[in-house]
This record gives C-alpha cells, sequence and structure tokens, in this order.
C-alpha cells in the first residue's frame, strides 16, 4: 500500500477568547491549637465578653472534669516581616508512632491556658465600687443578673457542677453571710487585693528567690533597675589631711565619693517588688478598669495595703529617675565642652593651615623678583600711568557704520 500524503490538520494556538480565566485554588490556612491535655469530648468553644474590654472573645469551657474547668483561648501572630516556621514532632517518651514530625511554614499559634473562673465574675462585682456608702449584701444569682449576662454566660452560670465553682470564687474576693440558707456576698477590696497579689507571686519561681522567665527578666527587671552611667569624679593630686591637721570637719560621704551613690540598691527587696509589679501588670488585662491595681483612680490602687506594699519600689524609681536626670545633664555638658574644646582644635588647624599657604605664596614671589634680570627690573620702575595696553593693538578693529 502506497504510503500516505495526507497531512494532519495544523493545530491552531488558542486565542484569549477561546481562554477561560480561573483562579489558582487559594491553599489551606493552618491553624496551631494548642490544647491542654486530658481534654474531654464534651468541651466546647464558647464566646464570652471579656472580662476588660466586653469584646467577644473564644474561651474552651470543659463540663466533664469535677470541677469544670475553663480555658481562655489566645492567639500569637508572626509580623509579616517576619518568616518563621514551626517543627512539630512527636513526644519522645510516649511509644514510637509512625508519624514522624511536620514542618509548618506559618508560625501562628493559639494556646489555651487555664482561666480562673474568678475573672469571670469581676465585671459583676466591679458594679459594687461605686456603692462604697450603700454596699448591701447580695445572692451571687442577683450580682450575676446586672448586667444582664449573655445567652451564653447564662449557661455557664446555671450549669450544676459550675455553680459550687462560682460560689467558692465568690466567697475569696467576698464578705459573706448566710441568710435562709443563702449565702449572700459583698465586694471586700482587702480579699480581692490578696487574691491577686497570690496569684502574682504564684507566677514568680521560688528557688533560691522570687524571680521571673529570663526574656521577662532582660527586658523589664535589670533595664528599669539599672543606675546610669556617670562620669567618674575629677581626681585630685593634692595630698589630703585629716580632720585633726586641718581643724574642718570631715564632708559627708555623699560628696567624697559619687561612686557610693551609683551603687545598685542593696535592699534585696526592691528587685521582688519590681518582678511581682510586673505580674501584676501581666493579670491587668483580665481585670476590669475600675478593679485594676495599675488604675490610679480605682480604689484598689488607694489601699494602703497596696500603697504601702509598692511605697518602696516607688520611692526607689523616683530616686532613680532623678539620677538619670542629672547623669544626662553631666553628660550633655561633656559632650558641648569636648564639642568647644574640638572647635578650637579646629579653628588652629585653619589658622596654621593659611598661614601656611600664605608663606608659601610669599616665598614663591620672593624667588620669582629674585630670579628676574636687570631689565625687567628697570622695566618694572617705569611709570605706566596713561598708556595704553598692549593688548589693545590686537583687538578686532570696531566695525564703521554706513553713512
Amino acid at each position: 500500500m502506497p504510503p500516505s500524503t495526507r497531512t494532519s490538520p495544523r493545530k491552531v494556538p488558542p486565542s484569549p477568547s477561546n481562554l477561560a480565566l480561573t483562579k489558582p485554588a487559594p491553599s489551606p490556612k493552618q491553624h496551631h491549637l494548642i490544647l491542654p491535655k486530658g481534654l474531654s469530648p464534651q468541651a466546647k468553644i464558647l464566646s464570652l465578653p471579656h472580662p476588660q474590654t466586653s469584646e467577644p472573645s473564644r474561651f474552651i469551657f470543659d463540663p466533664s472534669p469535677n470541677p469544670p474547668r475553663l480555658y481562655q483561648l489566645t492567639s500569637m501572630t508572626q509580623p509579616r516581616r517576619l518568616q518563621r516556621s514551626i517543627l512539630i514532632s512527636p513526644d519522645p517518651s510516649q511509644p514510637p508512632s509512625p508519624w514522624k514530625g511536620t514542618m509548618t511554614s506559618n508560625a501562628n499559634l493559639t494556646i489555651a491556658t487555664p482561666l480562673d473562673p474568678l475573672f469571670l465574675l469581676l465585671p459583676f462585682f466591679a458594679l459594687q465600687v461605686s456603692l462604697e456608702n450603700d454596699n448591701p449584701y447580695r445572692s451571687l444569682d442577683d450580682i450575676l443578673s446586672s448586667p444582664a449576662p449573655t445567652a451564653i454566660q447564662s449557661y455557664i452560670f446555671s450549669h450544676p457542677a459550675f455553680e459550687s465553682v462560682l460560689l467558692s470564687r465568690a466567697a475569696a474576693i467576698s464578705d459573706t453571710l448566710c441568710v435562709c440558707d443563702t449565702t449572700m456576698f459583698r465586694l471586700n477590696l482587702e480579699k480581692l487585693h490578696a487574691e491577686l497579689l497570690s496569684k502574682a507571686r504564684s507566677t514568680l519561681s521560688a528557688d533560691p528567690e522570687p524571680t521571673l522567665p529570663p526574656s521577662l527578666e532582660r527586658h523589664f527587671t535589670t533595664p528599669i533597675l539599672e543606675e546610669p552611667f556617670r562620669l567618674p569624679p575629677p581626681e585630685v593630686e593634692t595630698e589630703t589631711l585629716s580632720q585633726q591637721e586641718t581643724g574642718l570637719p570631715t564632708p559627708p560621704e555623699s560628696q567624697t565619693s559619687l561612686s557610693s551613690t551609683l551603687q545598685p540598691n542593696s535592699t534585696p527587696s526592691i528587685p521582688s517588688l519590681q518582678r511581682l509589679a510586673l505580674a501584676l501588670s501581666l493579670l491587668a488585662p483580665l481585670l476590669p478598669s475600675a478593679l485594676s491595681p495599675l488604675n490610679p483612680d480605682s480604689p484598689l490602687a488607694k489601699l494602703p495595703e497596696h500603697k504601702g506594699l509598692f511605697e518602696p519600689l516607688s520611692a526607689h524609681l523616683s530616686a532613680l529617675s532623678t539620677r538619670r536626670v542629672e547623669a544626662i545633664t553631666v553628660q550633655t555638658a561633656a559632650r558641648r565642652g569636648l564639642g568647644s574644646l574640638e572647635n578650637d582644635f579646629e579653628a588652629e588647624a585653619d589658622r596654621m593651615e593659611k598661614k601656611r599657604k600664605r608663606d608659601e605664596a610669599d616665598e614663591a614671589e620672593r624667588k620669582r623678583k629674585k630670579g628676574a634680570s636687570r631689565g625687567v627690573k628697570q622695566l618694572a620702575k617705569v611709570d605706566t600711568t596713561g598708556m595704553r595696553s598692549m593688548t589693545s593693538f590686537f583687538t578686532k578693529k570696531p566695525a564703521i557704520g554706513k553713512s
């Protein structure tokens, strides 16, 4: 059979009108949620008002344990300018499993941390702060009814197993009174202050003294308590006479040596108080502003117990601030003195440079005159007043205008 000479149809390239625009499938977003160990299947993620801002926030309510537990979901996102990843590997203490681990390109995390139910009660107790003169005992149901709770709050507050937890946490910050088998509560600021201090101290490690994690110590404790740098005092190269020889009183210790005033405070309570104040500030985002110790207008910050506890720290920080201002003033004056000295050096260098150039010019002129011939010297003495310059004879002849 002879070979076929038919050519295959030519493929026409697709035109833009024949192309269908399709969007690439979006990559699924990765969510890393770290849950507490032993969370029951009955646990639920609920949206509750934040204790401080009243904005909806995510919480986990686990009713199965006895007592029920409450967790707060905290999200930590990475800045866009930083590219980070997470390496997730199996627990080496557990039996080996086929899963060997994974690497994720998204470093965003959401962590569930235990939350004391007391923080859910504080927004309702904060309304009693305005009733200092008339602060009656009220039942917990009456306290939780103003302001009106949300449907999810009502679900948690009315849970049978969770009611005993709320009663015990309310009793920890209130004066109680039993009337007809019903416990009545009235907010006690001293008890609330002691409860917050207990929580703040529990965040500090006690070996050998209360400390914070190294990252917090490096950023919030050491720089705040660091003494300012000062220039050493000038040494006096004169013979020091004793008080018996001079008959003059010895100057006080603060005047004889500035180094003694620049030593860090040796009182061990100052660093401890700074760490305790920082731990309290970490609890402040969960407190209503009316009950926050960081709010100077709150009655909690005006308590004598609170002022007396942190008064040494306030005095130390105030004195430290004064010393820092003095150190900055001294350093500024030293810089100005050094700058004026440098300006004097520069002016003297400019004067010397100008004198050198002037001397070089005078020396060149003296050599030029010394090497000139006798005729040149005689011509230099001729009076050329009224004579035309030689260059005027070589200029272009001016055009004569037509009449």
